[in-house]
This record gives C-alpha cells, structure tokens and sequence, in this order.
C-alpha cells in the first residue's frame, strides 16, 4: 500500500470516529444540558442554594459541573463503550465499536473508565480553564486561558495521531491496548 492510500483510508476511518464522537456529544450534549441543567436544575437551584454568589467560586463551579456534566457523560462512555454492542449510539451507526488491540473482545467497564477519562481529558482540561483562577463567565476582565489552548492542543493530538498512525489508534488507545475497529455488517 503506498503512503498516499494510507492515507486516504485513514482519513476516512478518522472521519468515522470524529463523526461518531460527534453524534455522541450532541447526544451528551441534548441530554446533560437541555434536559438536566436547563429543565432540571435551573428550576431547582434557587432551592438548593446554587445562586450566582455560590457559582461565582471556582470550586464550586467545578464541582457542580462535574457532577452534573462531567460524570453522567463520562457514564455514558464507559458503560456504552463497554456493552455488548461494544459502543455508543454514534460508534454503532458509524460501524465502528471498541475492542481490545487483538480486536478479540469489549473491554471491560474498568478498561473503559479509564480509556474515557483520557479521551475526555481535553474536555476536563476546559473545565478547569473555564473554572479557574476565576469562573470566566463571572471575570470582569477576561483574559487567555492557558488550560483552554492545553485542551484543543490535545484534541488536535488525538487526532492527527489516529489519523497518521500506522495502526490507526489514539494515543489513549495504544496506552490501553484498546482499539477502534470498523464493524462489517
């Protein structure tokens, strides 16, 4: 196979997982955001004290997104990722599910935990920078975030990674020894 068709497969099985990744987030997106935080909590927060004064402290924002953001979207990924369609709703329809590296079988829960935590670094990392030293929706003047440009920087890591990688894993993968393969129906 010449360097040039390499390529071109890789470009469109790292579509595939972009695409996927995609569907996902807006799923975790339209779930956590439109129907927790915006139906759900914005109703109940006054009751339970979660005002503007509390939010406006960089670690209570961090918890309250981690537990109400973070955490439900880190669930959806390990325990999708690890059942036995072997993926979440955007990896089935693009034909692609997680595997280990010898593609044999899903891997486990725990496996999993760990393998989101890392693909969802950059998300975390935003978090942090979006958080810290002052919650920036509250900062009177907002500067550049380094955590901010960490998380893209990352981002982009990964991808250009599954997309020039000989064996087409992330970074977080070939630690794991975890793969993504494409399913033939």
């Amino acid at each position: 196979m010449t360097l040039p068709q390499l390529i071109s497969q890789n470009a469109w099985y790292t579509a595939k997982r972009a695409l996927a990744y995609l569907i996902d987030c807006c799923i975790a997106f339209s779930t956590m955001i439109l129907v927790i935080q915006w139906l759900v909590l914005s109703q109940l927060r006054p009751y339970l004290g979660l005002d503007d004064a509390w939010l406006n402290d960089s670690i209570h924002l961090e918890m309250y997104v981690l537990l109400t953001i973070s955490l439900p979207v880190w669930f959806y990924f390990t325990v999708l990722d690890s059942s036995l369609s072997k993926g979440t709703p955007g990896k089935r329809i693009m034909h692609i599910s997680v595997v280990h590296q010898d593609g044999a079988a899903r891997i486990d829960w725990k496996q999993n935990l760990l393998r989101t935590g890392l693909k969802l670094l950059p998300w975390e990392l935003t978090h942090l920078g979006i958080a810290f030293p002052t919650p920036l929706y509250y900062d009177e003047n907002p500067t550049l975030r380094l955590l901010l440009f960490v998380a893209m920087l990352l981002l982009l890591v990964y991808f250009y990674w599954i997309l020039f990688s000989k064996n087409r894993q992330s970074p977080y993968d070939r630690m794991l020894h975890t793969r993504v393969n494409e399913v033939t129906a």
